[in-house]
């Protein structure tokens, strides 16, 4: 046997090997990925629901699931987000609105501002989960010195190494791409963030702009993200009002809510109960 005939039959031998590796892989991921009629699917538990006025809390985050936070600049959407982190991390109700669920680690990375602003956030959660025990709960970091590419690496990692996730928070989903109307980037990140959801069994909260045009999240980004998220909150300021904030369900799988409204005392973001918009007062 030549030479050229032993390569040949090496190369051939060789790819029909890695046609049935490739095979077997394929038969294993749709094996995986059958739901079939008989199985008994639980729906995912919650991890933060709203008080519901004495009636049945609403469930507005789930394990495995991912949320949006959309809203224009400075209408407080950081505050928002602290709520609800100080709400995962806690053991009590965030001003008999917010309820916690299940108590894992939380994760909050911030890709937009920098790290004096972020510890900021830091500090505020904790006083608003009412105890510095709560620490040991939440891990904190400033992303904004790092390239798209670096921090996708430094998530990922966290994600691929750190146990018992519960509640991960990404202020700034479009600092993790290059351009927020590329459709192949926005796929790319997306792709990962329902990836990171399910393999943890965590709920992973973004934070995005909004258009000024037309109040639809921005870019490319924005579309895939509001087709493939559980949950869609709107942050905005009261026009009326702008000492306050309103939070509203701008998309829901689950049960529509009612607005939450808050203000600002004292650098914390505290909930008001009877708020009515447009009249500037309570019931």
């Amino acid at each position: 046997m030549t030479y050229l005939e032993s390569f040949e039959r090496d190369q051939k031998e060789f790819t029909e090997s890695d046609k049935k590796k490739r095979e077997e892989e394929i038969k294993s991921k749709l094996s995986k990925a059958q739901i079939k009629f008989e199985d008994e699917i639980k729906p995912p538990p919650p991890v933060i629901q709203l008080d519901n006025y004495g009636l049945e809390p609403i469930t507005i985050f789930t394990e495995g699931n991912l949320s949006v936070i959309q809203g224009k600049a400075k209408v407080r959407k950081s505050f928002a987000v602290a709520m609800l982190a100080a709400c995962a991390v806690s053991d009590s109700v965030i001003y008999r609105k917010f309820i916690p669920a299940i108590k894992r680690r939380v994760f909050y990375f911030d890709t937009e501002q920098s790290s004096f602003y972020v510890q900021q956030a830091y500090h505020r959660i904790i006083q608003m989960a009412n105890g510095e025990g709560y620490k040991k709960r939440l891990f904190v970091f400033c992303l904004r010195p790092y390239t798209p590419a670096e921090r996708i690496e430094l998530i990922d990692y966290v994600f691929e190494n750190v146990k018992d996730l519960g509640f991960v928070i990404i202020d700034g989903i479009r600092d993790l791409v290059s351009n927020i109307n590329d459709p192949d980037e926005s796929t790319m990140i997306t792709s990962k963030l329902l990836k990171w959801s399910e393999e943890s069994n965590a709920h992973i909260l973004t934070v995005l702009h909004e258009n000024k045009a037309d109040g639809k999240l921005r870019g490319h980004i924005g579309t895939e993200l509001s087709n493939k998220a559980e949950t869609v909150l709107k942050v905005e300021m009261l026009a009326d009002d702008i000492a306050v904030s309103k939070i509203s369900c701008e998309m829901v799988r689950g049960i529509q809510f009612e607005p939450v409204y808050f203000k600002i005392i004292d650098n914390i973001p505290e909930v008001i109960s009877g708020y009515v918009e447009n009249t500037g007062g309570f019931v």
